[in-house]
């Protein structure tokens, strides 16, 4: 009789295939929810340093980019040196979504983004706020929404458009603390002048005696403040980066005037 030649039997490859397959039956969804977890941690992350790049560039660059995503990619690439695509998509190709509070400003303008600080607000942003929405299963399904809808996502309402989950997930960035109020005072009967920036002077009225003249102005953190005596002299007599709320008042001292700083 011939020999039996080792190797295995067709009935013992059937049995262990039908065990590989038990194994990975059993074994495939622990893999694919560990890679999903994975996508999710890694996805919070690069929202997070999204978001604290959004403030950094508010506050360097005196503004705010459009809310298209080919636009506020490309600004914010361009502010970090980085891809717009990778800021644009997460890293499942899925389009990130920027939202700016539509009452961003004011309770009757709609704001979409695309703002550049000039010479100061005349008051403070009524719902200085924005959210960064990623879906790691597909583009984020929203167009323009309202107020209240924004509101909504903010709070993680039962009634929210887009609700956090283990695919979807929101990052929120408050803006109200970035804005910082100015007040400005001539209690002369000349009339100085403030510079915001690079914008063009603002000239204080010449206060009628006794009284005094104010402007009250919001102002992004990080500002620069020039404030000068009048014209045709001009002179810098103070200039500051705003980091904190302040008041200056332009006063009548030792036979000249001059802008002091009122704590």
């Amino acid at each position: 009789m011939r020999a039996r030649t080792p190797g295995f039997t067709l009935l013992e490859l059937i049995g262990v295939l039908t065990i590989i397959a038990l194994l990975a039956g059993a074994l495939a969804p622990n893999v694919v929810r560990r890679i999903d977890e994975a996508y999710y941690e890694a996805e919070r992350a690069d929202l997070q340093r999204i978001g604290k790049a959004l403030r950094t560039y508010a506050f360097r660059q005196q503004g705010l980019p459009d809310g298209d995503v080919a636009a506020w990619s490309a600004a914010l690439g361009a502010f970090l040196s980085a891809d717009p695509g990778a800021i644009a998509r997460n890293a499942r190709g899925h389009d990130r979504l920027l939202i700016y509070h539509p009452n961003f400003f004011d309770s009757t303008v709609i704001f979409t983004g695309n703002w550049q600080q000039v010479s100061g607000l005349s008051s403070a942003p009524n719902a200085p706020r924005l959210m960064i929405l990623s879906s790691l299963t597909s583009d984020v399904p929203l167009g323009a929404i309202s107020a209240s809808q924004f509101d909504d996502i903010w709070a993680s309402r039962d009634s929210a458009l887009f609700a956090e989950s283990d695919s979807t997930l929101v990052e929120r960035v408050n803006l109200n603390d970035a804005f910082l109020r100015l007040v400005l005072v001539n209690a002369t009967a000349q009339v100085p002048n403030v510079q915001i920036e690079s914008a063009s002077d603002r000239a204080l009225d010449a206060a009628a005696p006794p009284g005094i003249t104010a402007l009250d102005l919001h102002v992004l953190q990080g500002s620069r403040v020039s404030l000068h005596s009048p014209l045709p002299s001009r002179l810098a007599q103070q200039t500051v980066l705003l980091n904190r709320s302040a008041s200056f008042s332009y006063r009548d001292y030792g036979g000249g005037a001059i802008w002091l700083s009122d704590g």
